[in-house]
């Protein structure tokens, strides 16, 4: 009846465990995503991009979830979950930056159907790399 009131891990196997879901999770990210420069490097609001990231977040939400579970160890939700939100919130800021100006993007119809340029970046007076000298 132990297994019904609660965890069955030791503190170390606890750690083990923590640990090893966070790598799942890390792994899921890198074989699902490009890595986060070459996301940068994307005009903003890939929709591939945000395909693919989707994936990865149900998959990895399934995977902190499932072992969760399985253990019923608060530190394999608290770690797995951690890596997963820092994961999840890094390429969803990534996906958003235009390439050319490193800032976010403001979200239009243009962007989600690729039509955006850098033409079609603001421009800063005053910047060196300003087009209007």
């Amino acid at each position: 009846m132990k297994l019904l009131k609660g965890t069955f891990l030791k503190p170390s196997e606890s750690v083990m465990v923590s640990m090893a879901t966070a790598a799942v999770v890390y792994g899921i990210y890198q074989g699902a995503l490009p890595t986060i420069a070459e996301v940068h490097a994307t005009d903003p609001y890939n929709t591939n991009l945000d395909a693919a990231r989707k994936k990865a977040m149900w998959e990895s939400a399934a995977v902190v979830g499932g072992m969760f579970l399985l253990t019923r160890d608060p530190n394999v939700f608290i770690v797995g979950g951690a890596a997963f939100l820092a994961l999840e919130w890094t390429h969803r800021h990534a996906n958003t930056t235009h390439p050319n100006t490193g800032k976010m993007a403001p979200y239009s119809k243009a962007t989600a159907l690729g039509t955006y340029t850098a033409d079609a970046a603001p421009v800063y007076e005053g910047y060196a790399d300003s087009t209007d000298y």
